[in-house]
């Protein structure tokens, strides 16, 4: 057993999450304090941005579909075991990403992947696992169209369009899918994927 540990509970939506934590944590938490979430990639990503002012760690219980951030550090999908791990472990630095004022783990995907994901039905999710991911990508295909972009950086400039764009300091999302596979958590870089269309003069070539 454990002993000298206090808990609270707090429910969160989605979009409430800065105010919640501000009014829950205060100024009197330290860096004794651990924040636990208990659900999918969604959840963690939240509760990172409701912790954006305080300086504290962060805990994960996986319990949602894919828990792609859980299973690539090691996180145990198991919840007694994943708890166990926050009570007995050291927490670990690690970078974030930020987007349009909203801060991410993992990866971060526009195109094809994300409409996947914001239009697969938590019941599908429930019944289906991972792979209800999957069977939207598939429908969405049907009506893929290219997004036209530019992109600026350090050594890069590049006008085109896109069918699948993901930005990450992860490796998978998705339900496994490496889109980023040579990321790290710890580097300070964020990886990028850039899928474009293929002309379909390529695409018959191909089938030849």
């Amino acid at each position: 057993g454990y002993t000298g540990l206090s808990a609270g509970l707090t429910l969160a939506r989605a979009g409430r999450s800065v105010q919640i934590f501000d009014a829950m944590l205060g100024h009197k938490c330290d860096r004794k304090t651990t924040v636990v979430a208990l659900g999918g990639d969604g959840t963690v990503n939240e509760t990172l941005n409701g912790l954006s002012r305080h300086d504290v760690a962060l805990g994960i219980i996986p319990l949602g579909t894919a828990n792609d951030f859980a299973r690539q550090t090691g996180i145990p999908l198991d919840p007694d075991a994943a708890l166990d791990l926050i009570l007995r472990e050291e927490p670990v630095r690690i970078d974030t990403g930020e987007l349009n004022g909203r801060r991410f783990l993992n990866v971060s995907t526009a195109g094809i992947g994300a409409e996947a994901t914001a239009e697969t039905r938590a019941e599908s999710k429930e019944a289906l696992g991972a792979l209800a991911y999957a069977i939207t990508g598939v429908r969405k295909l049907v009506e893929l169209q290219p997004v036209a972009a530019r992109f600026s950086a350090p050594g890069l400039e590049l006008e085109t369009t896109f069918l699948v764009l993901a930005v990450g300091n992860g490796r998978s999302t998705g339900g496994g899918t490496l889109l980023t596979p040579r990321a790290s958590l710890t580097d300070g870089l964020l990886d990028v994927c850039i899928v474009e269309p293929r002309a379909r003069r390529d695409r018959r070539r191909r089938r030849r």
